[in-house]
């Protein structure tokens, strides 16, 4: 599926003329249904830690505590590496890339000496790290615009990396990663499913029509595909269950289907 597909399956469900394009279409239903397909993308972004909008960021320290322009940087999707953005090349001599959204708790590591990084602290824990010239054995940091700071102070050189949630929810038709629909041939990296329904929703609502059977079937969904798309920390192997030989060390999970081998 693609954006024209999702616009031409919203258009089919409320009996409206399906549109052969839609960038650039002068149908005031249309151009309205791209607006909202914008509109349902920044919805999902807040409502949860999307799995397929995982990024890892890598770079190598400069001498100091602020990690700035100076640094050199890369990016990792779960689908390759990226992203350009429309809105223009990322910047990868900024460790904080132009679709960062959040940060993935405790993922911040100097891989050189093996540390977790700790953070991001407030502003009051911050300045009190640096008001008492904080040089301990563990290593905190902040975000201050699009910089990060880091204490105590990093020698440089070392391989940086931290997984964040980007906002570019969309991949277009070469690859490219954006933040915005641009052609009717981009296509979403959440479910599609979600944008149709949420469309339906924000387009019955928008136009005074009745909604509250759409606004439903698009809040389940949500929760749905949230819960389907976190990762399961008790993951069970065949050993697990048959109470054999566990390719992973640790005590064995309960043996729930009752089966011993």
């Amino acid at each position: 599926m693609s954006l024209l597909t999702i616009i031409q399956d919203v258009a089919a469900e409320l009996s409206l003329d399906r549109p052969s394009f839609v960038v650039g279409n002068p149908d005031p239903n249309v151009a309205h249904m791209l607006r909202l397909a914008q509109r349902v993308g920044s919805d999902l972004l807040s409502r949860g830690t999307w799995q397929a909008l995982r990024a890892e960021r890598t770079f190598n320290a400069i001498p100091g505590n602020t990690q700035d322009g100076e640094a050199t940087a890369t990016v990792l999707l779960e689908s390759g590496t990226g992203p350009v953005l429309l809105e223009g090349t990322d910047d990868l001599a900024a460790p904080i890339p132009l679709d960062f959204g959040r940060f993935v708790p405790e993922t911040f590591w100097d891989r050189t000496n093996h540390r977790l990084i700790t953070g991001p602290v407030d502003a009051v824990r911050w300045q009190s790290l640096v008001g008492t010239t904080y040089d301990g054995p563990e290593r905190w940091f902040t975000r201050r615009g699009n910089t990060l700071l880091i204490v105590p102070a990093m020698q440089g050189g070392e391989a940086m990396v931290f997984e964040y949630y980007t906002t570019a929810f969309i991949v277009s038709a070469a690859g490219a990663l954006l933040t915005r629909w641009a052609a009717d041939t981009d296509q979403a990296l959440l479910p599609e499913e979600l944008f149709t329904l949420g469309l339906i929703y924000f387009f019955s609502r928008d136009r005074g029509l009745p909604f509250e059977v759409a606004r439903a079937d698009y809040e389940l969904r949500i929760k749905t595909e949230l819960k389907n798309d976190q990762p399961d920390s008790q993951v069970m192997t065949a050993g697990d269950m048959f109470g054999t030989v566990r390719h992973s060390g640790g005590t064995p999970a309960p043996d729930f289907w009752g089966y011993r081998g």
